[in-house]
């Protein structure tokens, strides 16, 4: 064995048959395997308690490993010395793997925030929908009988507006990562 790291899902081992490979905790049969020649680049993204997220692209496919320490990751990146290593940040629109995301928002400012730090990282908006907020029946209730009329009126305000917006990958972005 070249290289065992510890990681979610068990092991990430790099064998000296030449495998890089998923083994779990208590078993023997790996979860996943491919020929350490055919890696072509690894990703890491913040994940949980100080650990990173490692995505492997190969020429066989791309593949995911959680919870592997810093420190174990730059070993990993010193096993493969010629092999091209980016980070990414933890916001949605950094995911090296991911093809589409549908996010809601509450108003114009905060969704027009995302669109712009999703459009640097290939993504672009295939659609939208709008919900109008609901009135409530006990506000307008309540208005009235506390200030008659003109309390129905400022009872029935209507909640805030959400927005839904669907982001696909551009077609760059999709040529540069097959």
């Amino acid at each position: 064995m070249i290289l065992t790291i510890a990681c979610k899902e068990g092991s990430l081992q790099v064998t000296d048959d030449g495998m890089l490979r998923v083994v779990p905790l208590f078993g023997k049969k790996p979860l996943w395997q491919v020929a350490a020649s055919s890696v072509t680049s690894f990703a890491s993204q913040p994940g949980t308690m100080l650990t990173l997220t490692v995505t492997i692209v190969s020429t066989q496919g791309t593949y995911t490993v959680g919870m592997v320490s810093k420190p174990n990751f730059e070993k990993l990146q010193k096993a493969f010395p010629s092999v091209a290593a980016q980070s990414f940040g933890k916001e949605w629109y950094h995911s090296p793997t991911a093809l589409t995301h549908v996010a809601t928002y509450q108003g114009e400012r905060e969704m027009q925030t995302d669109v712009e730090h999703a459009y640097q990282y290939g993504w672009q908006i295939q659609g939208t929908t709008s919900r109008s907020g609901q009135m409530s029946g006990s506000k307008v209730i309540a208005g009235a009988i506390i200030a008659g009329p003109v309390g129905a009126l400022i009872g029935a305000k209507r909640g805030k507006d959400k927005i839904t917006v669907t982001f696909v990958r551009t077609q760059e972005w999709l040529a540069q990562h097959s």
